[in-house]
């Protein structure tokens, strides 16, 4: 069934495998954080996304920006563009 089946690490592209990786992330800071809302700081955590990955990660940490602070650093113009045609609220600094 399609359902069972499993896929070597090995055979994921490297966008898939940083969403895997950035899931994780996410999923580990809201654990380890419990009731304290410490700032989500990421580095470049979308380097091999596609348009439709970074878009779905960029409405979920405006979410996220809900209850914490979310601290994005990339070597990257795409995540601000984006955020801007999205509609998402940040403050941009460039270093």
């Amino acid at each position: 069934e399609e359902k069972d089946r499993k896929i070597e690490l090995e055979n994921l592209s490297g966008g898939t495998l940083d969403q895997l990786y950035f899931s994780l992330r996410i999923a580990l800071s809201n654990i380890l954080s419990g009731n304290q809302n410490i700032p989500l700081i990421l580095d470049d955590s979308f380097i091999q996304y596609d348009s439709k990955r970074l878009r779905k990660s960029l409405e979920m940490l405006s979410r996220e920006s809900e209850r914490r602070q979310v601290i994005l650093f990339t070597c990257q113009e795409r995540e601000a563009e984006l955020s801007k045609q999205m509609n998402i609220k940040f403050n941009y600094f460039k270093l």
